[in-house]
């Protein structure tokens, strides 16, 4: 005889396994912690062929070159500059930076001692670029050139002006000049001081 679920052995099922999940935290049972042991354990018991292999990963962009570090800071002390023949109308030159591809140069000329013209340049290779204001107002713009005045003054008296400027040059070379220039001061005929930044 073939042995058939009843109804009411169903229902008696059911209110057995409802009491037990009731029950169970009374009796320190977890239900759901029982079930996942269990599962683990047929887990780790199944075995079977092994997979394939899964597909290569494409390759990744390659990254952009960094940009250069700091660019380089020159800041020499003030230079003190006395032109060694007075009256000489070309006057004399004194390289007070070296930045990349640019120097950054004072002339210096004076007239015996009735006054002093002082000019701060920046000087690069030919068909640079250059942009310049100066606290006299002056404003210097240099399309293709090989420089131009950052500062200058000529006085009888002490008087100092400054400057700012930036220069490129064609091999890509970037340097910004601040400087000033002084005559008239007990110390010398002409005095410079500039801090370049660059290249």
């Amino acid at each position: 005889m073939k042995w058939r679920a009843r109804w009411s052995h169903v229902t008696i099922a059911l209110a057995v396994i409802a009491a037990l999940a009731i029950a169970s935290p009374a009796l320190g049972l977890n239900i759901k912690k029982l079930v996942k042991k269990e599962v683990s354990k047929q887990i780790a018991k199944a075995t079977g062929p092994p997979g394939a292999n899964g597909i290569n990963g494409i390759n990744g962009v390659n990254g952009t070159n960094g940009a250069d570090g700091t660019a380089e800071v020159a800041s020499p002390a003030r230079l003190v500059f006395n032109d060694s023949d007075p009256g000489d109308p070309s006057g004399e030159f004194v390289d007070v930076i070296s930045a990349g591809s640019f120097t950054i140069r004072g002339r210096c000329e004076s007239f015996g001692g009735a006054s002093e013209d002082a000019t701060l340049s920046v000087v690069g290779p030919d068909g640079s670029s250059f942009s310049a204001m100066s606290s006299n107002g002056a404003n210097v713009n240099v399309g293709s050139g090989a420089g131009g005045d950052i500062a200058s003054v000529g006085s009888s008296g002490n008087v100092v002006q400054s400057g700012h400027a930036i220069a490129a040059a064609p091999n890509g070379q970037v340097v910004s000049v601040t400087g000033s220039v002084e005559v008239g001061d007990p110390a010398g005929h002409c005095l410079f001081a500039a801090t370049a930044i660059g290249p």
